[in-house]
């Protein structure tokens, strides 16, 4: 009768304990940032280098909040400077054809590298808030 009852609570002990483990990893990787898990996109710890230039043109959209976009040198009317990737906040969605004025020039928060009809490219991302 005793081995029984212990091995009915070594069975129990074990089942709450996968239940345990199963909320704890559920739970930690639901709280992961899901555009950091973005294949070739690589987010700095501490902001980069400054970026010259506060008019963005998008010309592709990757996610709702992930854009692909040309930058407007200064003194030009057309939209043919640096290549970015926008990074929109939560709630943030970007839409082809869309200018983003920046209040002053943003820093580089990290990096990302695609594939383009001429070859492999990599180029800054911007925190967009």
């Amino acid at each position: 009768m005793k081995n029984i009852v212990k091995s009915i609570l070594i069975y129990l002990a074990g089942f709450i304990t996968a239940i345990i483990l199963g909320a704890i990893i559920g739970i930690s990787g639901s709280v992961s940032d899901n555009t950091t898990q973005r294949q070739g996109l690589t987010i700095f710890q501490e902001e980069g280098n400054h970026i010259n230039e506060t008019q963005f043109k998008v010309f592709q959209v990757l996610e709702p909040n992930l854009a692909l976009a040309n930058g407007k040198g200064s003194g030009t009317y057309v939209f043919n400077g640096i290549i970015v990737l926008l990074m929109g906040s939560e709630g943030k969605y970007f839409y082809d054809d869309e200018v983003i004025e920046l209040s002053s020039n943003p820093n580089q928060a990290g990096s990302f590298q695609y594939e383009s009809q001429n070859g492999r490219r990599t180029v800054p991302v911007i925190r967009i808030k």
